[in-house]
């Protein structure tokens, strides 16, 4: 009863919240507290309270909610990045198109650390009415960053863009060393030529006859 009685309480200050101000209005606030909070300590009352502030704004439908979101997934703490992450690709199913938007302006802005979670999340919120942005993809090709570069050129290959192998061509011989990867993947060149090679060879299957009508 403890519990429930918690949670109740919680969910009743939060519909208050909600209720009490109209949107541009309550993301000012919210965007004030993610502030005042990324500079507080101690450590775990910082992320309990950025993680709270997440799981309100994807109760916020103004396009602003997404924005803060996504300044929330460069947050350094891993605990709560990975809530927003969460977050944004719960938001992504729902409005998509406002989604994309969003995800764009963050780029042109100068995304932080959060970025190379991007390319992953528009793979997963891209359903069959929506195509995968392509356009955003391929900006993300251009990072200095050789992380979000490969988390991209996965992301495309994943796609129906069928130039897709001229545009990770750039990289076959890219020098960039990358982390934590399979051990034949030592740079993201590496990484670049098992993308094409895949590529390729599920074309090659696809153009192959099915047996028996060879």
């Amino acid at each position: 009863e403890i519990l429930y009685g918690a949670r109740r309480s919680a969910l009743e200050a939060e519909a208050e919240v909600l209720e009490a101000e109209n949107d541009r209005e309550l993301l000012e606030r919210l965007d004030a507290a993610i502030t005042e909070d990324q500079g507080m300590s101690p450590r775990h009352e910082r992320s309990f309270r950025l993680q709270t502030l997440t799981d309100l704004l994807t109760k916020v439908q103004h396009p602003g909610s997404i924005r803060l979101l996504f300044r929330i997934l460069d947050d350094a703490e891993l605990s709560v990045s990975l809530r927003a992450n969460r977050a944004l690709r719960e938001v992504g199913y729902r409005r998509y198109r406002e989604f994309v938007r969003e995800a764009e302006g963050w780029v042109d802005l100068g995304a932080g650390s959060g970025l190379v979670r991007l390319p992953a999340l528009l793979t997963e919120v891209t359903t069959g009415s929506d195509p995968v942005p392509v356009a955003l993809l391929v900006k993300l090709l251009n990072h200095g960053d050789a992380d979000v570069v490969a988390e991209a050129a996965c992301a495309l290959a994943e796609s129906d863009e069928p130039n897709v192998v001229d545009l990770l061509s750039v990289f076959r011989d890219d020098p960039r060393p990358m982390e934590d990867t399979d051990p034949q993947v030592q740079t993201l060149g590496d990484l670049i030529q098992q993308l094409i090679a895949a590529i390729e060879l599920g074309s090659a299957l696809s153009r192959r006859a099915p047996l028996g009508q060879a």
